[in-house]
């Protein structure tokens, strides 16, 4: 090979060098670009990872404050030394799941020779209703004149309508020859021109003190059943009057108690107009007080009972 030949080669070679060193740059500026991207990009995701942490860690510090802030406002759980709820349904309490009584041997339901209670028919009906047949089934003959005989009977037990009585009492005077004038006086409790009657106000009494039913539920029954408007007014001082009738009779059972020789002792929360307020029920064998009051403590025993009890008293609230 000439120096010419050789000089090309050279040249050819020198020229493939700086192709191949032009490409590697190329190629490594590209992959110094690519890393740069992923730097950028875990250095995001790692801002990213971060701001999630401290997000998680402000809600679990806001959870447990709020669930702080929960038990405060249930307060301790409820049982019969911090509210009203009755020793019965306290859960350390010991549960009855079997019955203390004694198998007696009877089967279940009435037994033999046991008195029943079925409803009978009265032998003096206030109503007779008389079903007559007026003609023949079989021929078509007029049957009403023809001579009947009582072939069976049955009988509806129902209830009258229901409707006030209202019953005047009218004073007249006289003038005698004298001259003097004499009026008539209205019997006692007749103090009012128009008032309700004994009957009705011990259903009132009766409805309230034996049925407990609240004076709006009494207010409605007259109202529906007899058509008689009575406002919880009127219901509230019906029962007054009647509540002063039974004072001597309370004075009378508070001295009983007192000379019981045991008595059973127990109160229990209620509502009276919305507030907390506290059933005291005090019992011996022949008698039993029941109140109402404000105090749960032996507070309300001295108020009823200051001379307290010689006796011996039973119950979970003494």
């Amino acid at each position: 090979m000439d120096s010419k030949g050789f000089l090309k080669l050279a040249e050819l070679l020198e020229q493939e060098s700086v192709a191949r060193i032009a490409a590697k740059a190329s190629k490594a500026s590209e992959i110094a670009a690519l890393l740069q991207r992923i730097s950028e990009q875990n250095a995001s995701f790692g801002k990213t990872v971060q701001d999630l942490n401290a997000t998680i860690q402000h809600l679990n510090e806001t959870i447990s404050i709020l669930l702080e802030e929960n038990k405060l406002l249930k307060g301790p759980k409820k049982n019969s030394g911090n509210s009203s709820v009755p020793p019965s349904k306290d859960q350390n309490r010991v549960q009855r799941t079997n019955s203390l009584r004694g198998s007696s041997g009877k089967s279940s339901g009435g037994q033999k020779g046991h008195e029943g209670s079925t409803l009978k028919m009265s032998t003096t009906p206030d109503h007779i209703i008389e079903h007559r047949p007026g003609f023949c089934n079989c021929c078509g003959l007029d049957l009403n004149a023809q001579q009947a005989e009582l072939a069976s009977r049955r009988q509806v037990i129902d209830i009258p309508i229901l409707r006030p009585s209202y019953t005047e009492h009218r004073i007249y005077r006289n003038t005698c020859t004298c001259g003097h004038i004499t009026n008539g006086t209205f019997p006692s409790g007749i103090d009012a021109p128009i008032i309700y009657g004994q009957q009705t106000t011990a259903l009132i009494a009766y409805l309230h003190t034996r049925q407990y039913i609240p004076l709006a539920r009494i207010s409605e029954f007259f109202s529906s059943v007899y058509g008689m408007a009575i406002s919880q007014g009127t219901v509230c001082g019906i029962l007054d009057r009647f509540a002063e009738k039974a004072l001597p009779a309370f004075a009378l059972i508070k001295q009983a108690l007192s000379n019981a020789k045991v008595i059973g002792a127990d109160e229990t929360g209620m509502k009276e107009n919305g507030k907390l307020k506290w059933f005291w029920t005090w019992q011996s064998q022949f008698a039993t007080y029941i109140t109402a009051s404000k105090n749960r403590g032996f507070e309300t025993v001295k108020a009823h009972f200051p001379a307290g009890f010689p006796s011996t008293i039973a119950g979970p609230a003494i």
